[in-house]
């Protein structure tokens, strides 16, 4: 039937077929008090399909077996053989910020208006995943200078040295993000556009990032250097929004009768 038909199953976020496939559905719609009224336009389709390709693991579970132990063990190891890659904040970022906007200029859509909804939500994501660098034991601070508060973690931290009173600076990162997601929902209630939140979302965090890697401790994160290979990147995403922002200003003046 008609999309209309099935708008109850919309509700959900998506529509069950037959075999168990389950079809999203993003577009254009009008809502009501919290409640999808009915679609405008559709403008993508997610699918997710139930099948399984029966020994496409079977080669890694050995080894993935044997090497399990190690989590208690030499966490350490672990993390070098099987998690090594990526563990980078702004390459992530970026990369998304990338991939959004390619998908507005492919669907010809506005930044502007994608951007209110998913500016904010950054650095809320971001907070929840500091909380669970602390739990972990990652991206952990210097150790505590003398009448601070240090936090101890055990032998089991996948990074973190233990015995040693540190900084827990994810949690002052998390806290920050947190605060930056309350003011770009306030400025999204204002009427900010999305390209607006965003040069004020990158530049914050550029400095907020920047001052508070002189308080981390662990050397995994690079250098360049005097500075940390992410107050180097601080540093041009900075200067990139700044730059922005003045080619945005001189192309108003030049707009104006």
């Amino acid at each position: 039937g008609s999309v209309h038909t099935i708008l109850d199953q919309l509700r959900s976020g998506f529509v069950t077929a037959a075999g168990g496939v389950r079809i999203g559905i993003c577009g254009v719609g009008a809502v009501e008090d919290g409640r999808l009224l009915s679609f405008r336009q559709v403008t993508s389709l997610a699918l997710r399909v139930p099948r399984t390709i029966a020994g496409v693991a079977e080669p890694l579970l050995p080894q993935l077996a044997a090497d399990l132990p190690l989590l208690c063990t030499a966490p350490h190891s672990f993390m070098a053989k099987y998690l090594s890659g990526g563990f980078v904040f702004y390459g992530g970022l970026l990369g998304g910020l990338a991939g959004a906007w390619l998908f507005c200029k492919r669907r010809r859509l506005s930044f502007d208006t994608l951007g209110r909804d998913l500016v904010p939500a950054l650095p809320l994501f971001h907070a929840f995943g500091r909380v669970g660098c602390f739990l972990a034991g990652c991206c952990y601070g210097i150790p505590a200078p003398a009448g601070w508060l240090g936090v101890t973690f055990p032998a089991s931290a996948i990074e973190a040295p233990s015995g040693v009173p540190l900084l827990p600076v994810q949690l002052y990162e998390a806290a920050g993000c947190v605060l930056l997601f309350l003011l770009l929902d306030h400025l999204t209630d204002r009427g900010w556009p999305g390209g607006r939140l965003l040069a004020l979302y990158l530049a914050l965090y550029a400095v907020f990032r920047f001052l508070l890697e002189f308080l981390r401790g662990d050397a995994v994160r690079g250098s360049l250097g005097p500075l940390s290979t992410s107050q180097v990147i601080s540093l041009a995403v900075l200067a990139g929004v700044l730059l922005a922002e003045l080619l945005h200003h001189r192309r108003n003046i030049r707009q104006r009768p």
